[in-house]
């Protein structure tokens, strides 16, 4: 081989050293590169001090005796730092309306029939009245987790009202006078509180029964009967009659005769309290009576209305 042969190779295996170092340094570098930036990655997602573990170790790897030996948002559940979902507020609920589908402008304008029945289909004899116990109902209120509530009950609006005790799911009130009496709502799971839930109960006076009284008689042989009289918002529990009798223009002494009749739900002559009553003969020499019943209905309100000549 001629020296300048031997030149060419060792100027050819020089050239070919040095590319090769060049690939090797270079594919060196970016396994470094790339190693070191897929450690830093799984780091990230893995060893973060907000992830369950501490100082850079796996949660799921993360050996713990108390809940304070996890990160934020990790309790220690079987030796194990574990994720626990977040805890979301709970939700009140105050109940419906009192009483349900109140028709205040019915009852207001006096739109309802003998049977106290609104065109909305609202009957007026659901009607809440002052002096009545009314329960206030938070039994639908709720946790996310299940989670045992405590409840705060305050009132809102309308006329004073007194809760005996505003901590407990089925509060009782007694109101005294009519008016839209409102209350609120919160329940708390022990962390968070629910926002704000109210319920409005309506409180109305009580509506007098309407008393009609349509007795007759024959030849002194008296039927009393208030059969039609009626309470629009309740019903009716005793008809009383008093019955002032002339017995004629030549009678004498005691020419007036005074009578009196009842029939209550609990005491009916006939054993069916209707406001009717079968008097019978009165004395022979009566002929004419003035007659005048009373009704009254279950909240103890009266009226009256008389007959004259009858």
């Amino acid at each position: 081989m001629s020296l300048e042969s031997k030149v060419d190779i060792n100027r050819s295996e020089g050239l070919l050293s040095r590319i090769g170092n060049k690939i090797k340094s270079s594919l060196t570098s970016k396994i470094l590169v790339y190693g070191f930036a897929g450690s830093l990655a799984f780091c990230h997602i893995n060893c973060d001090s907000n992830s369950g573990g501490k100082n850079g170790i796996d949660p799921t790897k993360q050996d713990c005796s108390v809940n304070s030996d996890c990160a934020t948002s990790y309790q220690c559940i079987d030796n194990k730092c574990v994720l626990m979902p977040e805890n979301k507020a709970p939700i009140a609920n105050a109940g419906s309306d009192q009483p349900l589908n109140f028709d205040a402008a019915c009852f207001f304008s006096k739109l309802y029939d003998t049977n106290g029945l609104c065109l909305s289909g609202y009957n007026i004899k659901n009607n809440l009245n002052p002096g009545q116990k009314i329960t206030l109902d938070g039994s639908l209120s709720s946790d996310p987790e299940g989670k045992a509530l405590q409840y705060l009950w305050r009132q809102l609006s309308g006329p004073g009202a007194t809760l005996p005790s505003n901590s407990i799911v089925k509060p009782e009130f007694v109101p005294y006078s009519s008016g839209d009496y409102v209350f609120g709502l919160e329940v708390s799971d022990g962390e968070k509180t629910s926002t704000e839930d109210s319920v409005i109960v309506y409180v109305r006076d009580n509506i007098a029964p309407v008393s009609k009284d349509t007795s007759w008689q024959n030849i002194g042989y008296y039927h009393l009967d208030g059969y039609q009289s009626s309470d629009p918002d309740g019903y009716i529990i005793r008809c009383s009659w008093d019955l002032y009798c002339y017995a004629g223009a030549f009678c004498g002494v005691g020419c007036y005769k005074s009578y009196s009749f009842i029939e209550t739900t609990t005491n009916a002559p006939d054993g069916n309290f209707d406001c009717k009553y079968d008097v019978g003969t009165l004395e022979v020499n009566t002929n004419t009576c003035n007659i005048t019943l009373t009704v009254e209905d279950n909240d103890k309100s009266t009226n009256s209305s008389t007959s004259s000549g009858i």
